[in-house]
């Protein structure tokens, strides 16, 4: 199964239908046609770690408390995505980042990360957005080391 960026609600979770524009559960906006790496506010990314499903999760959660600004607001075990508030900043509104774990095998799970700026409007959230993924990759190296 090949995770698609959003395929799944930044607000809620929710299962999306293709080039939906708002989220049928919640009302939540989209954005399906900027769910792509580099477009205005938004940035994605994918890192393999040698842990199960499990462990990974763990690993994440783990990550994310070691960063001041980041809060876990949800964890949807069964879908496996793990709801990551990031804290406003001088220049930023903040962002939802969404961290999807995919198990390849039983000692292999993949993450993709999925930044997008809460208003998406202000004129660093491209930088901004992948400099956090980059600060939670960097976090979760700490782990698999």
């Amino acid at each position: 199964m090949v995770i698609k960026m959003g395929k799944f609600c930044t607000n809620c979770g929710t299962q999306l239908k293709d080039n939906a524009d708002v989220c049928l559960n919640c009302g939540a906006k989209t954005y399906a046609n900027e769910f792509k790496s580099g477009s205005w506010g938004h940035q994605a990314r994918e890192l393999t770690v040698a842990f199960n499903m499990e462990k990974a999760t763990e690993v994440v959660l783990k990550a994310v408390n070691d960063i001041k600004s980041f809060k876990v607001t949800r964890v949807d075990s069964e879908e496996h995505i793990i709801y990551i508030n990031v804290r406003m900043s001088m220049f930023s509104y903040g962002e939802k980042l969404t961290v999807y774990l995919k198990e390849i095998d039983e000692n292999k799970t993949q993450l993709s990360f999925n930044s997008r700026s809460k208003l998406g409007t202000e004129f660093v959230a491209n930088s901004k957005n992948k400099k956090n993924i980059e600060r939670l990759i960097e976090a979760i190296n700490k782990y698999t080391l």
